[in-house]
Formats: structure tokens, C-alpha cells, sequence
């Protein structure tokens, strides 16, 4: 049966907390492999960083605007009547 929507996802919510646990244990062997990558191959370490770097910076996303169209500028650009 489907969960209802917005109710989390119990197995991923699981999965994600047993890899963390997981990935705090092994920091400094991820920092000695990092290393040894850097030293032996500079290409592979950028290649291993930017997919690292995907877990911890936001994701990115594509905002267009049609030439034309108004837009309604932020709130805080609202002065005050009076």
C-alpha cells in the first residue's frame, strides 16, 4: 500500500541515517584517501571532489524569463504608504 503523500519515506529516511553513521566513522580515511588521490593524480582528485561536492552544495536549477515579461520585484523593495 502507498504511503500518503507527505509522510516520509521510512526506508530512505533509515538508509540515509545508517550511511552517515557510516561515513562519520571513516572521515579520516576518506581525508588520507583524498589526499593519496592528490599526490599520485591530480585529474582523478578534481573528478573525485566534484562528485563529493554534489552531497554537500545545493542543487542548482534553471530559472528563465521570457523577454516581455513583468516581473513583480522581492517584498522588500515595498516601501511603506504613508
Amino acid at each position: 500500500m502507498p504511503r500518503k503523500k507527505g509522510i516520509p519515506n521510512k526506508t530512505t529516511a533509515d538508509s540515509k541515517r545508517v550511511l552517515v553513521e557510516i561515513l562519520e566513522g571513516q572521515s579520516s580515511n576518506l581525508e588520507v584517501a583524498l589526499k593519496e588521490v592528490f599526490e599520485s593524480d591530480k585529474r582523478g582528485y578534481l573528478h573525485a571532489m566534484t562528485k563529493l561536492l554534489a552531497f554537500v552544495l545545493p542543487k542548482g536549477s534553471v530559472h528563465t524569463i521570457e523577454h516581455g515579461t513583468k516581473t513583480k520585484p522581492p517584498s522588500w523593495f515595498d516601501t511603506p504608504e504613508g
